[in-house]
């Protein structure tokens, strides 16, 4: 503890002597008692050098004390408390003026610890300022000192009190450093500080403060959305955003914002009506304000119609909506908004006209979205709205290929508004229970498990759009038999890279119940379960630059070799062709196979009702070793059909050896020429 002293250094100037005096005084009662009081006079001089914050100008001064120490007899009320009265210049009335500077703050920091806080308030167009000291601080007195730090030149100014808080001027637009000090026996004591930076002048009105919806709900409750700017650092403690509106002054509402929040709502309004909004920001302690903003916003009005679709294809939309009630809420007109392929559509519709309206030249299997508004003085009230999907087409191809008991259903659809698209399958027959599946994404599916010498009929139906919007095509159907018969073609090894095929004409397999032979497709394979299940199969043009092949289609589009009733069986050479360009003509061509693969066959059969029976898988039989490959290439005669370039590994040996041989006759028949 110091006396009088919060500085560090102690500057030597001319001093001016300033006296402290205290004096107490007591009052008389009824019933008097009396003591002895002793009047000591002493005069002591002590210099004081006193420094405030922020920076000023610094003041030495010697301050002459005089205790006079006399003895009275008094009478006075028992129980009475003595009364401080402050008659120096360090009074709460007047306080001294001085220009010593301010001492930082990390320094009063670190010299006095942590502040507690000053609060603020207005009281008789005066200052009050508040502290709260704690108890084992033991303040007998508090020094107030207060800097104005927004002058040219700052001035600071001092008094003392011995409660907890104090009343100095206000100084409008000002900003003040105030900082209180806790005095102990007559001197300034470290165990306890408060300081406050006090802003007074008027807040930063809110920027951008705007109306970003009206609403009335269906309840018929309107409501303001509210929303600004905010500041990149405001303080809740000290400034709030007060919000005042209503219909008319009279009947104004009030709230706080205390918090930062995203929006505010004004809620519980009346429809179609004309609200002023004041915005502003105020101080949470002092009755300063900022500048209004001044806002005026007409409320959303009532709607009560409902919106309905009358006809629907897969090209327009009929759409309907009701009445509103003119009488439940005010409103100029209709609105109708139709969301469409690249626009949007507004189509404003008087109260006593036609409310039907019909929409045309629209996408199949689009959900479009139609809304229905209310509008007073401009403002829209909220949408009625229903989503309306036009019928989608039904699928354009729909082909069955059938085997010994199963059906792989093929289909295309076209999807222009490239829309949520669904497919409902399902089959029936004869004394078995119908089977339904729904997929997404596909464009084939199988069905196993079938009974053979059984008719069933398959549907397929495209659904389009979600939830209610969800509209559905007509339906396709195709109905076919399961073939009784079981086949597995024939396959024998002519070389190394070509196969002979062989199969029968089977009508327990090749049905005649679900139409006439139209062509049969040889399908060769080196991995079954790529492309085995397509209908329109790949070439050997699509497969050969491949890893896997796959299988792919080695005879013509139109081979049909049991055009004639009197052929039983036939027989096909696979690999014979020299595929050197493609054919506009026919797109499948026989091509070469790879030596040494492992390749499997199936026929199907086309039908000219577009229903395709196949056979089983064949494997190749007689499977030979390298080295019978070998003498067989060798015994070979030069009649090959295809240029050494079409082999992986070249011309035969033989063939080779055979032109090798021939070079020794060549060169005798020269030698002989050019000698005779």
């Amino acid at each position: 503890m110091t006396s009088y002293e919060y500085s560090k250094e102690v500057e030597e100037e001319p001093s001016i002597t300033t006296p402290l005096v205290s004096v107490i005084t007591t009052t008389s009662s009824p019933e008097p008692s009396f003591f002895t009081s002793t009047k000591l006079e002493q005069t002591t001089t002590n210099p004081i050098t006193t420094e405030t914050i922020p920076p000023s100008t610094t003041t030495s001064t010697e301050a002459t004390t005089t205790i006079r120490i006399t003895t009275t007899t008094t009478s006075f009320k028992p129980k009475a408390a003595p009364v401080e009265v402050n008659s120096g210049d360090l009074g709460e009335d007047h306080p001294t003026e001085n220009s010593n500077a301010l001492v930082d703050l990390s320094e009063m920091f670190q010299e006095y610890g942590h502040p507690s806080e000053v609060y603020l308030s207005n009281e008789n167009e005066m200052l009050r300022l508040d502290w709260e000291a704690p108890e084992n601080a033991n303040c007998e007195a508090f020094f107030v000192n207060y800097t104005i730090l927004t002058l040219s030149r700052p001035q600071s100014f001092s008094l003392a009190t011995s409660d907890e808080h104090a009343n100095i001027k206000m100084f409008p637009e000002h900003t003040l450093d105030i900082r209180v000090f806790c005095m102990l026996a007559g001197a300034l004591s470290k165990t306890w500080w408060a300081h406050r930076i006090a802003h007074l002048s008027k807040p930063k009105a809110l920027e951008n403060a705007r109306v970003a919806e009206v609403n009335t709900d269906e309840f018929y409750v309107a409501s303001i959305k509210l929303m600004w700017d905010w500041p990149v650092y405001h303080d809740f403690e000290r400034y709030k955003i007060v919000i005042s509106y209503g219909i008319g002054r009279a009947d104004s509402k009030e709230m706080e914002v205390t918090n930062k929040e995203e929006f505010v709502l004004l809620d519980k309004l009346e429809p179609s009506n004309q609200y002023s909004i004041s915005v502003r920001n105020a101080s949470t302690e002092l009755s300063l304000t900022s500048k209004a903003t001044q806002l005026e916003q007409v409320t959303a009005p009532i709607i009560s119609s409902t919106v309905y679709p009358g006809q629907i294809s897969s090209n327009s939309i009929n759409i309907n909506f009701g009445d509103s009630d003119p009488e439940q809420g005010r409103f100029d007109y209709y609105l109708l908004t139709f969301s469409g392929n690249n626009k949007n559509i507004s189509k404003k519709v008087e109260m006593e006209h036609e409310k039907s309206f019909t929409f045309t030249k629209l996408i199949p299997g689009k959900t479009y979205q139609f809304s229905v508004y209310t509008v007073y003085k401009g403002v829209k009230s909220r949408p009625v709205s229903a989503d309306i999907t036009t019928y989608p087409l039904k699928v354009n191809q729909l082909f069955p290929v059938v085997g010994k008991d199963y059906v792989v259903l093929y289909w295309d659809i076209e999807n222009f508004a490239d829309s949520d698209c669904r497919f409902r399958l399902s089959y029936n027959a004869d004394n078995i229970p119908t089977v339904s599946v729904e997929l997404k994404g596909a464009s084939r599916h199988r069905f196993s498990g079938l009974k053979a010498e059984v008719y069933y009929t398959f549907t397929i139906t495209v659904i389009m759009g979600i939830g209610q919007a969800a509209a559905e095509s007509e339906s396709e159907m195709i109905t076919v038999a399961i073939p009784k018969g079981r086949l597995q073609p024939s396959i024998h090894r002519q070389g190394s890279r070509e196969l002979v095929v062989g199969f029968d004409n089977d009508l327990s397999v090749f049905s005649l119940l679900n139409g006439s032979p139209d062509n049969f497709a040889i399908i060769v394979s080196d991995d079954t379960s790529l492309n085995d299940d397509n209908y329109e199969l790949k070439s050997w043009f699509e497969v050969k630059d491949e890893d896997v092949w796959g299988a792919y289609r080695a005879s013509p589009s139109t081979w049909n070799p049991f055009d004639s009733e009197r052929v039983r069986r036939a027989a096909f050479t696979v690999g014979t062709d020299d595929c050197v360009k493609r054919n506009l003509d026919e797109p499948y061509c026989n091509g070469i196979l790879r030596a040494g693969t492992d390749y499997r066959v199936k026929i199907r059969m086309y039908t000219d009702t577009k229903v395709a029976m196949e056979t089983d898988w064949g494997r190749i039989e007689g499977a030979k070793d390298s080295d019978d490959e070998e003498e067989d290439e060798e015994d070979e005669e030069d009649d090959r059909r295809f240029p050494c370039h079409m082999y992986l590994n070249g011309c035969r040996r033989k063939a080779a050896n055979n032109r090798l041989s021939l070079i020794p006759f060549f060169i005798s028949i020269l030698i002989t020429f050019f000698l005779f």
